[in-house]
């Protein structure tokens, strides 16, 4: 059976691999690869380049970057953006692909390579004598302060005609200070028997280990439609303002359809908490 449109969206966000290098005229060299059913991408396809400060929301920085029929060959392709020296100021930017008009989660990382955006005009003059010691600044906030692991099997049968969430694979059990934030992504590669079950995918957490799940996104989720060919799916979120407490995160899913998912194989993934 052919996958849909989303089923299949989902597959190429999570097989797209690329890396990066910045060159002093502030030029993102971007080599990706991008996978189909498994399977390298031969052809041509759209792209859309985005660039924003957050892994998830956060605020686009400089302007998209359109490549049009552009040439993928053995799921191979390379494209040099630009989106200005002023985008890369030290602080964490995260890269979003769009790939014929829908966009590939979760956003990259951009690593740019040790390399000076500006050079030096003429030869270097002497050293001049060393100023007077400025005042101390103030401490900034301390970035990630955990991170684990997301990996193993996704177990056995996720029962149709659901109304909540329930886990797949491994859970992490997290300590969260007041003022903390949790960002999560993980894959899950899952099937039926026979049939068709379309089902809400995404990130949860559950308080002091009891209770009904809650999705990261709260009322915002992505639906996929899973079928007999077994294929990875995933899901990419962050939640804020959470009291002080133990939680329990995971993948997982609601599945609403009357289809059972039990043909499933591994979930892997990962979880932060960031002050």
């Amino acid at each position: 059976m052919k996958p849909s449109y989303l089923f299949r969206t989902s597959f190429l966000a999570l097989l797209l691999s690329a890396t990066f290098a910045l060159a002093q005229d502030a030029t993102l060299t971007y080599q990706g690869q991008l996978r189909d059913a498994g399977q390298p991408v031969t052809g041509t396809v759209n792209l859309e380049f985005r660039l924003f400060d957050q892994l998830v929301g956060g605020s686009q920085i400089g302007t998209a970057q359109t490549r049009l029929n552009w040439p993928v060959e053995d799921g191979l392709f390379q494209v040099d953006l630009n989106f200005g020296a002023a985008a890369f100021d030290g602080n964490p930017r995260f890269l979003e692909v769009r790939v014929n008009g829908a966009t590939l989660n979760p956003r990259q990382a951009v690593r740019p390579s040790p390399m000076a955006l500006f050079a030096l005009g003429g030869n270097e003059g002497p050293a001049g004598p060393p100023g007077p010691q400025g005042p101390q600044g103030l401490q900034g906030p301390s970035g990630v302060v955990a991170s684990f692991d997301l990996a193993g099997f996704a177990g056995g049968t996720i029962s149709g005609s659901a109304a909540a969430y329930v886990f797949v694979g491994q859970t992490r059990q997290v300590v969260l200070a007041a003022g903390q934030t949790m960002i999560a992504a993980a894959e899950a590669a899952l099937s039926t028997s026979s049939g068709v079950a379309r089902a809400r995918i995404g990130m949860c957490w559950q308080r002091d280990g009891m209770g009904s799940l809650t999705n990261f996104a709260g009322g915002r989720y992505m639906v996929a439609e899973i079928d007999t060919t077994r294929t990875p799916v995933g899901a990419s979120a962050q939640v804020s303002g959470l009291a002080s407490g133990t939680y329990t995160v995971g993948f997982c899913v609601l599945n609403s359809s009357a289809t059972a998912i039990n043909d499933n194989d591994y979930v892997n993934g990962w979880v932060i908490v960031t002050n």
